[in-house]
């Protein structure tokens, strides 16, 4: 069943359930079932679902109820070989835990394109989970960070250091705390200055951007920091408009954002700045 099951929806969810797209009233029409529940069981084979608990909680901005995985634990056990398929697509890692001395292990065929984890055992498929794909990477919240790591940007925050954070100041004050980031970059031509800019819970469209090209701009223009060395981040939301800056080695990606508020609680007010 699991091999019929693999073939029929390679890259599509499991049994027509796909993750970020069904919701647990799918659950219920084409399993058959009458709760929601995260174990299930089903033709002999064990079914854990996780469900997003409210939108960016889990890390995806999709509504309460929506599947966000699904691991299907097979009966009878089938050969990695009997699914015909081509391993080349995936990733091989080997997790060995660390009491074995034998370096033996579960191994995982990873597929991050179409969102399929094969769990073999001894050759068999213990199990297969079916998580979000590359595609859907714009659901993932916050969305600067999809891209980021899309293009290669490093997740290794230790490789920047925050130098300032602020949010209502006034024009002279901003100045200053620029003034001092233009200080640090001059010392060391080999770091880059990101600002990442975070709306608020209430906010204009691109009220945080426009603030922030304006600090890049007075970095350039007024401070002579080359623009190519200055990185705007869309940070997301945070309770109120705020900026934060950062300096790290050029080349090295570019800081994590960390918004505090989901865009289905922002409010966006209309009407001039």
């Amino acid at each position: 069943m699991l091999i019929g099951t693999l073939h029929d929806t390679h890259a599509r969810g499991w049994r027509g359930l796909t993750p970020l797209r069904s919701t647990c009233a799918d659950v219920k029409r084409i399993l058959g079932v009458t709760r929601c529940e995260n174990v299930i069981k089903a033709e002999g084979e064990t079914i854990n679902i996780s469900y997003s608990e409210k939108p960016c909680v889990d890390g995806w901005n999709v509504p309460k109820g929506t599947v966000i995985d699904i691991r299907v634990i097979p009966k009878r056990k089938s050969a990695l070989t009997d699914l015909n398929l081509d391993l080349n697509k995936y990733q091989k890692v080997v997790v060995i835990p660390y009491d074995r001395h034998d370096q033996s292990g579960t191994v995982h065929y990873w597929n991050a394109e179409d969102g399929v984890d094969l769990e073999i055992w001894d050759g068999k498929v213990e199990s297969m989970t079916y998580f979000p794909t590359a595609k859907d990477d714009h659901l993932r919240y916050p969305n600067s960070l999809a891209d980021q790591v899309r293009a290669g940007a490093s997740n290794n925050t230790d490789s920047f250091t925050k130098f300032d954070e602020y949010g209502a100041l006034s024009i002279k004050a901003e100045k200053q705390r620029l003034t001092d980031l233009a200080l640090q970059l001059r010392s060391d031509t080999n770091q880059n200055g990101y600002i990442i800019a975070y709306d608020g819970r209430r906010t204009r469209v691109g009220e945080a951007k426009v603030r922030a090209e304006q600090a890049r701009d007075y970095l350039v223009g007024a401070l002579s920091i080359e623009r190519e060395r200055i990185v705007i981040i869309k940070g997301g939301y945070r309770e109120e408009l705020s900026i934060e800056l950062f300096v790290g080695p050029r080349g090295q990606g570019t800081p994590n954002p960390s918004p505090t508020v989901c865009p289905t609680e922002v409010q966006i007010i209309k009407g001039k700045r």
